[in-house]
């Protein structure tokens, strides 16, 4: 008798251990709500301000370009998105990759009404998506 309690006591004490390793993976992502590209940054956005007239930003699932001019344009890997409520209003942080490596943000809440539009944080421009105007 004795020798089959013993033999059983390691299946017991692995389950045990997978359990715990379950439950520390399932709640390893939990404290900050990180999703992909949400649909509603997606697309190409420019600015009727003058100052980024010949200025525009592109998002699509995993990179996120800045166009500074005719031909210019700086591409970035997106390593993830933070969403949030702020009082009722959508705030997207997008996290970047720097030309170098270093880890960038950018913080865009997402301005209500019939056309879609953006505001970077604090910042008072507003940005719209373009359907092909260039």
């Amino acid at each position: 008798m004795r020798s089959r309690v013993s033999k059983r006591r390691p299946f017991a004490a692995a389950a045990g251990v997978l359990a715990l390793a379950a439950v520390a993976l399932s709640t390893a992502g939990c404290g900050k709500a990180q999703e992909g590209v949400p649909n509603a940054l997606v697309g190409r956005w420019v600015s009727d301000d003058p100052h980024y007239a010949s200025r525009s930003f592109t998002v699509d699932a995993g990179t996120i370009s800045f166009e500074t001019g005719e031909s210019v344009a700086e591409l970035h890997t997106i390593d993830g998105v933070d969403t949030r409520d702020d009082a009722g209003t959508v705030v997207h942080t997008v996290r970047y990759r720097d030309a170098d490596g270093s880890v960038a943000s950018l913080t865009i809440e997402i301005v209500p009404g019939a056309r879609p539009a953006l505001r970077f944080e604090n910042h008072d421009e507003l940005w719209i998506r373009d359907y092909g105007r260039r």
